[in-house]
């Protein structure tokens, strides 16, 4: 796929290579990530296009991942995003991504999945969803690297602290 991604094929020839992959894997995450890749903007496609992609990866999966797969492939993505503003700039919305990542940690705790969740809440200004995930998650982990450029010092003063 990334072969069919880089050498520039048509949309549908690799829209079909994903579907097979897909059909025989349909809950193996870097079919997604590697094929919406292509749709962002740098590749010539845009958020439009991203979101109906998500959306239509949350249907596929649904039945045994839930709405998981919005998180997880919207997490990757922000590494990706050229641009200040994540959520203003894409289509992705804050209480699609809590809802996403309160499935996501019901399914699969790992601590990787709680501390993206804290560091999304933080990037998306939800300071009661911070606040509660960072009070259950020990102030030795860091935050930074799992949403765009927030820390765990900022992400802790934003939650914690009133002006």
């Amino acid at each position: 796929m990334i072969v069919a991604g880089s050498s520039g094929r048509p949309a549908t020839q690799f829209d079909a290579l994903f579907n097979e992959a897909a059909s025989r894997f349909p809950t193996y995450l870097p079919l997604y990530l590697t094929r919406v890749n292509y749709l962002l903007p740098q590749w010539g496609g845009d958020y439009d296009q991203v979101d109906e992609f998500v959306e239509r990866a949350v249907k596929r999966t649904q039945a045994t991942e839930g709405r998981s797969f919005y998180a997880l492939i919207y997490r990757d993505l922000v590494s990706k995003h050229v641009g200040d503003d994540f959520f203003a700039e894409t289509r992705v919305t804050w209480p699609g991504m809590r809802d996403s990542f309160e499935d996501l940690t019901k399914r699969y705790p790992g601590i990787t999945n709680f501390l993206s969740y804290a560091a999304f809440a933080c990037l998306a200004r939800d300071r009661e969803t911070t606040a509660r995930l960072l009070s259950g998650i020990s102030p030795d982990y860091d935050l930074a690297g799992f949403a765009g450029n927030v820390t765990s010092f900022g992400c802790r003063r934003f939650a914690f602290e009133r002006s």
